[in-house]
Formats: C-alpha cells, sequence, structure tokens
C-alpha cells in the first residue's frame, strides 16, 4: 500500500514538472514569434539603442589621439598614464610591463615609483568623493593638483634621459589611446 502511494506521488509529480514544461515552452514559442527576424549584419542591441540616436549624434570626436597624437594636451595625457600607472587595479606586473616599454634604467625606474608614492591613494580617495557626489569643479581642481604634483615629483626625480624616454612613451604610446570628445 505504502509503495503504491509513493508511486502515484511520483507519477503526480513527473505529470505535474511534465505540464509545467509544456506551458513554459508554448510560453516561449509563443514570445519568440512576435520577435521581429535577425537581419544579416544589423545586430540585435542595435534596436534597442535606436531611441538615444539625437542623443549620440550630439556627441563628437573633438580629438583622436590616433589620427594627430600632438592635439592631445600634454596634461590629458599624464593624467591618464598616472591614473593607469597608480590604479589600485593595476599590479606589478602591469606596472612592470609599462616600465619595461619605457626603457627606463633601474635607477629612474626606482625613482619613478618613489615619485609616484601615495599618488594612487590620492586617486582613489578623489574617486570616492567623486561617487558621493561631491561637486565636480572643486573635485576636478584637486585631481588637477595631484597629477601637477606628481609630474613636478617625477621631473625632479627622474634623469634627463629617464625623462626623455617617459615623455617619448607618452607621445607614442598614451596619447595615440585618447579620443576626447566635445557635447
Amino acid at each position: 500500500m505504502r509503495v503504491r502511494k509513493g508511486v502515484l506521488s511520483l507519477v503526480g509529480l513527473l505529470l505535474g514538472v511534465a505540464g509545467l514544461s509544456a506551458a513554459f515552452t508554448d510560453g516561449v514559442r509563443s514570445a519568440s514569434q512576435h520577435r521581429e527576424p535577425y537581419r544579416l549584419g544589423t545586430p540585435p542591441a542595435a534596436h534597442q539603442h535606436a531611441g538615444h540616436a539625437a542623443a549620440t549624434k550630439a556627441i563628437r570626436v573633438a580629438v583622436d589621439g590616433a589620427v594627430d597624437p600632438d592635439a592631445v594636451p600634454d596634461d590629458v595625457a599624464y593624467a591618464h598614464f598616472l591614473r593607469a600607472f597608480t590604479s589600485s587595479v593595476a599590479g606589478t606586473g602591469y606596472r612592470e610591463h609599462v616600465l619595461e616599454q619605457i626603457g627606463l634604467a633601474p635607477a629612474d625606474r626606482a625613482a619613478l615609483v618613489a615619485a609616484l608614492g601615495s599618488l594612487g591613494a590620492e586617486l582613489d580617495a578623489i574617486d570616492k568623493r567623486r561617487a558621493a557626489r561631491e561637486p565636480h569643479e572643486a573635485l576636478k581642481r584637486v585631481h588637477s593638483q595631484a597629477v601637477l604634483a606628481a609630474r613636478s615629483r617625477i621631473h625632479a626625480a627622474l634623469s634627463g634621459a629617464g625623462m626623455a624616454m617617459l615623455d617619448s612613451y607618452i607621445r607614442a604610446q598614451v596619447k595615440r589611446r585618447i579620443v576626447i570628445y566635445r557635447g
């Protein structure tokens, strides 16, 4: 008797699951019939952004570093470099890779790392303040001052040859990856 009830319960459970499965499959089929067919060459996500076309047209490229690296201001390029180099996300492997690309002598490598000292923590603190919605202009000034101070420390710490190598790296690598937009 117990076995019979157990078998009946199991059969009822399986039929219930099969019914839910069939209902779910029918729902998916009916939803997929209302979709627009995929057109070759048009990604499906393109349709969802169609309403933002007016906003997208207002943003134009002011400076493309890949086309004209000299049009990218040095301050912007150094700020990007320093942010990436001192980022808490970037590990020592990334920093070592960048130092190898720059080609600095061991003494200049150590001087660069020492000159940047706590800049990463300063920039992280600015990012936290930005996330807390502090006034943009005030944070922009604080950020600019931190980057300018770091550039002064770097200039004082590196040898003439080391500074020339860093400037060359900024011009050849960093500026070419920057795109500045205007609205």
